[in-house]
Order: structure tokens, then C-alpha cells, then sequence
């Protein structure tokens, strides 16, 4: 299924880029495109900077389709998710791989704060 809002057609790019696909729909899976931690990583630290808003890795392995992790990002983030949905144009058909060739700096909010580990977060025997 093709994207529909704002939000799905950044998804979709960023996944396009991510993943190194040509296509990808709203209900395909992050990880049976090809998606692991490394590139989930990648995404969620796009997808914080393009909202301003910290998004916990944890997300895309919950909800890893770009429908699902849309409706939970708007849940969550309505206000953030309202400003990228204002900032995105609205014709880009990045469905069939097609971006707008004058587009050549695209925009993105602001940065997110890098997420602080504790020192509880790692065990010293595992590294």
C-alpha cells in the first residue's frame, strides 16, 4: 500500500535510503526488507532528528511497519508529528522510488538530545 500522509512518505524515504530499496510500502516490515539493529539504529536517529522528539530504539522492533509506527508516532508525538506533516511536501510520490530533483537540501527539524546511558545500561563482561 502506497503512503498517504506526511509522515508515511518520510518513512518511506528514509527507509528507501536505510535499506537501500527502491520500494516499500506501509505494511511492509523493516527487518524482512533487510532492516537490522545497525540500520534500525540509523532510522530511529533520522526519524528524532526530524522530530525533535526522542524515540526509543525499542519502537521500530515493536511496531517495524511504517503504518503501525506512524499511528504510534502520532499518538505519542501529535505535535511533532503535526509540524514534519507541515514541513513535507505533499507530492513527492517516494512510493515509486521518485524524490523531487530541486529538493537537493532536504529540510529536517530540530536535533533531538543524544539519549544519556546510565552506567547501569552496559555490562563491562560483553564488550
Amino acid at each position: 500500500m502506497k503512503a498517504s500522509t506526511p509522515l508515511e512518505r518520510y518513512v518511506v524515504e528514509r527507509w528507501q535510503e536505510v535499506l537501500d530499496v527502491e520500494r516499500v510500502g506501509v505494511d511492509d516490515n523493516f527487518f524482512e526488507l533487510g532492516g537490522d539493529s545497525v540500520r534500525a539504529a540509523t532510522f530511529v536517529n533520522q526519524l528524532q532528528t526530524a522530530l525533535g522528539q526522542v524515540v526509543s530504539m525499542a519502537t521500530i522492533f515493536e511496531v517495524p511497519t511504517i503504518a503501525g509506527l506512524s499511528a504510534h508516532l502520532e499518538r505519542l508525538h501529535p505535535d511533532a508529528v503535526a509540524r514534519l506533516s507541515a514541513e513535507r511536501p505533499e507530492a513527492s510520490d517516494v512510493t515509486a522510488g521518485t524524490t523531487d530533483p530541486d529538493d537537493s537540501n532536504p529540510r529536517v527539524g530540530p536535533v533531538a538530545p543524544p539519549m544519556a546511558l546510565g552506567s547501569d545500561d552496559f555490562d563491562e563482561g560483553s564488550l
